[in-house]
This record gives structure tokens, C-alpha cells and sequence, in this order.
């Protein structure tokens, strides 16, 4: 009787601290999930954009690989908000990154860069993946409506790509991401003086035709 009940006490002992493994253990999981994620959209945030591009350009500069880079803008989301209230702006945001992320292939990285800008790390992608890609977000953006807002309330983006070859010795002259951030940058500026609801890309390194 004495054996029993030490050997329960031991196994309620031994229960209960699988218990407290499995709260850690979930704690410890939503802690790092709040350290990449951003709280809004449930895309990963731009402390993690920033390190994983750094990452996976270096990768794929070592492997000789395709790398690509998209950076997006809601167009005239200031307006929106002005018009509509903060409240309708954020149900825009998720409802954007929610598109990004159903359209982006697995392998892929859909990060809020901040405010309205989204941005997209595609390694061992080209242009023709790039471009496609972002033809998918542009058309899916375009079909959303938010009928219990206003049905008139459009969402357009415009996009910025750059992509890069590093199996073309050309590439040897990139020596840092910031290089491709600031490529994809420009396009996006590109698409917006242009008039916005577009896409402008840069195949900096590789095939021009």
C-alpha cells in the first residue's frame, strides 16, 4: 500500500509537470510567433523581412540561384482612411495581406514592410515567376469588395519587382540585399508616378529578352 502510494504520487508529480512543459512549450511558441509576426495582417513583420532577405539573397548568391523581390502599395490608402475611418483601413489591410499570402507559393515570404506596404521574397524565383506572381496579387486585389462598407470601395495596388540571375557573372557586382530592396523600391516608385494600379520590374541581372 505504501509502494502504491508513492508510485502515484510520483506519477501525479510526473503529470503534472508535463502539464507545465506543455504551457511553456506554448507560451514559448506565441512568444516568437509576436517577434515575427505582425499583430494586424498575421503576415510576418518587417523585422523578419529584413533578416530573412538578407538571408536568402546571401543563400542564393552562394547557389548561384534566381532571387526575386516584390514591394507593394495600396494605392491611396491615406484617402481610404481619411474616408472611411482607421477601422475600414485595417479591415483593408488584412483583407489584402490575406490575398498576398493565398497567392504567394509556399516557398515564398509574405512580410508587412509598414503602414500599407507589403512586400514578397521570392529565392530561386525569376522574372517570368515574379511577374506572374504579382499579375495574380494585382487581379485578386482588384476583385475584392467590402459590399458592408461601400460597395463603390475599390482596392488597386501597385507593385515594384526585381529580380536577379546570380548564375550570370554580372551579379558578382552585387555585393549586398540592400541592392535588391533599393531595385524594387525604385519600381514601386516607378509604378506610382505612372498612375498607380500597375506593375514595374527590373530584371537586373540576368535575360533581357
Amino acid at each position: 500500500r505504501v509502494y502504491q502510494e508513492v508510485l502515484d504520487k510520483k506519477t501525479a508529480d510526473l503529470e503534472r509537470l508535463n502539464n507545465q512543459y506543455r504551457v511553456l512549450a506554448e507560451e514559448t511558441h506565441t512568444l516568437k510567433d509576436s517577434v515575427i509576426t505582425d499583430e494586424l495582417t498575421s503576415v510576418y513583420n518587417k523585422r523578419f523581412f529584413l533578416n530573412r532577405l538578407q538571408l536568402e539573397f546571401e543563400r542564393c548568391q552562394k547557389e548561384k540561384r534566381l532571387f526575386s523581390l516584390i514591394m507593394i502599395d495600396i494605392d491611396f490608402f491615406k484617402r481610404l482612411n481619411d474616408t472611411y475611418g482607421h477601422v475600414v483601413g485595417d479591415k483593408v489591410l488584412k483583407a489584402v495581406a490575406l490575398v498576398l499570402k493565398k497567392q504567394t507559393p509556399d516557398d515564398a515570404y509574405v512580410c508587412r514592410y509598414g503602414g500599407e506596404e507589403f512586400s514578397v521574397i521570392m529565392p530561386c524565383h525569376g522574372v517570368v515567376d515574379a511577374m506572374s506572381v504579382a499579375q495574380s496579387f494585382q487581379e485578386n486585389i482588384q476583385d475584392l469588395t467590402f459590399p458592408e462598407v461601400d460597395r463603390n470601395l475599390n482596392v488597386t495596388i501597385s507593385q515594384g519587382v526585381c529580380t536577379i540571375d546570380f548564375a550570370y557573372d554580372e551579379s558578382k557586382g552585387i555585393k549586398s540585399f540592400d541592392t535588391a530592396l533599393q531595385c524594387a523600391d525604385e519600381e514601386l516608385y516607378r509604378s506610382k508616378i505612372n498612375g498607380r494600379n500597375r506593375i514595374s520590374i527590373n530584371n537586373l541581372v540576368g535575360p533581357k529578352e
